[in-house]
C-alpha cells in the first residue's frame, strides 16, 4: 500500500476525495482513478496494460497460473517458487508491458499519420 498525500493530488494522480479516505490506496486503484479522468482510448489502453503488469507483479502466483493455463501446462510449485524469488522475473513482466505500451503508441502514431495523409 502507498500513502496518497498531497504530492499525488498536486500531480493530478488522485482526486481531492482520495485524500479524505485515509490516503491508503493501491497503486492500481490510483491508476484506475486516473484513467477515469482521461477520456482518450489510447490512454485507457496504455493504462490497462500498466495496471495488468502491476497486478501480475503484485500477484505473481496468479500470473504464473494464468500463463500455465494459457499454454495448457501444469505449474510446478518448486519452479514457481524459484521464479518468484528472482527479481528478473518481475523485471520481465514490466519489460513486456513496456514493449506492449511502445507498440500501442506506435500503432496510434501510424493511424494518425495515415489519417493526416488521407485529408
Amino acid at each position: 500500500m502507498i500513502n496518497t498525500d498531497n504530492f499525488l493530488y498536486k500531480k493530478g494522480i488522485c482526486s481531492e476525495t482520495t485524500i479524505g479516505i485515509e490516503g491508503d490506496y493501491l497503486l492500481t486503484d490510483l491508476l484506475e482513478e486516473y484513467l477515469d479522468v482521461n477520456t482518450s482510448d489510447i490512454d485507457k489502453r496504455i493504462g490497462s496494460i500498466a495496471i495488468e503488469a502491476l497486478e501480475n507483479i503484485a500477484n505473481p502466483l496468479n500470473y504464473l497460473l494464468d500463463e500455465a493455463k494459457k499454454e495448457r501446462r501444469s505449474l510446478n510449485a518448486y519452479i514457481a517458487g524459484k521464479l518468484m524469488e528472482n527479481p528478473y522475473f518481475y523485471a520481465d513482466i514490466a519489460e513486456k508491458a513496456l514493449r506492449l505500451i511502445k507498440q500501442t503508441k506506435a500503432m496510434q502514431e501510424e493511424l494518425i499519420l495515415k489519417e493526416r495523409s488521407e485529408e
